[in-house]
């Protein structure tokens, strides 16, 4: 009897010191979460915004309202503990079609959340009925441009225009890609290699074009005679050879004949076409 009542203590005392040690965890739990969810070291006081562009203040008073936006109970959104950079990131790139990339450092010397943003690098213009748009070496387009200023004043040796035409369903979305990005590498350098034979003018995008692989090169008018042509190749080709092939026809075929040329389709590896007026 009295081994069965000292069992019986034994087995309270143990109760008793868990339960005892469950309390101190539960304090300490407690106490830490409240530090972190509370502490003035983890609240956001200042939005820094480093970019190349002039929207900073936009920017800044845009994180500023979703941090404000964004409340986790009695927690308050701008506990940078409990800031979700990646959404962030993700929803100012959905905003903000001209940065291609945004980067979130935190401070807590001063409290301060840091966006640095990449700007896009415009290589190219796209124009679909009359809409003009910056495109990307990815062909995502991301700034607007006036149709008048691009057909008005585009030099022959600036930046590359594509000119969709009506049979292209896919309309210019900013932030999304409008063009593939194989078809701006090669139209850049063919571009920029053919110019020094010829100088090039818009790239020509037809629905049809798109899905074989095509694309159309339109030559600068010439002052003298106003004559123009065009060159047909595929964007799978190697730009250096197609324009070594367009030398060659140039030089072997047509001749002093330029004046009469119509095209030249050059979307054959060993064969080259050519129409004179």
């Amino acid at each position: 009897m009295v081994q069965q009542d000292l069992y019986f203590r034994r087995r309270a005392r143990r109760k008793a010191l868990k339960f005892f040690w469950f309390f101190c965890f539960l304090v300490i739990f407690a106490s830490l979460g409240y530090f972190l969810a509370f502490s003035k070291y983890f609240l956001i006081k200042n939005v820094q915004v480093q970019t190349e562009d002039s929207d900073k203040q936009q920017i800044a008073e845009f994180v500023w309202q979703e941090l404000e936006n964004k409340k986790f109970g009695i927690i308050l959104g701008n506990n940078v503990l409990f800031l979700n950079k990646n959404k962030l990131i993700s929803t100012l790139l959905e905003k903000y079609a001209l940065y291609k990339a945004f980067e979130i450092d935190y401070r807590f010397k001063d409290r301060t959340l840091t966006i640095s943003g990449e700007t896009r690098k415009s290589v190219a213009i796209a124009c679909r009925n009359d809409n003009c748009s910056s495109i990307d070496e990815n062909g995502i387009a991301f700034s607007p441009i006036e149709s008048y200023i691009v057909f008005g004043h585009l030099s022959p040796t600036g930046v590359l225009l594509f000119v969709v035409g009506e049979g292209v369903e896919k309309e210019i979305v900013f932030g999304q890609q409008f063009l593939p990005k194989e078809l701006i590498a090669f139209a850049s350098k063919f571009k920029e290699m053919a110019n020094e034979t010829v100088p090039m003018g818009s790239a020509v995008i037809e629905k049809e074009y798109l899905e074989a692989h095509f694309i159309k090169f339109n030559t600068v008018s010439d002052y003298s005679t106003g004559n123009s042509w065009y060159v047909l190749t595929l964007f799978d080709l190697d730009p250096k050879s197609v324009v070594e092939n367009m030398n060659l026809v140039l030089e072997k075929e047509v001749k002093d004949n330029q004046n009469r040329l119509e095209y030249i389709d050059l979307r054959y590896r060993d064969k080259a076409y050519y129409k004179l007026r």
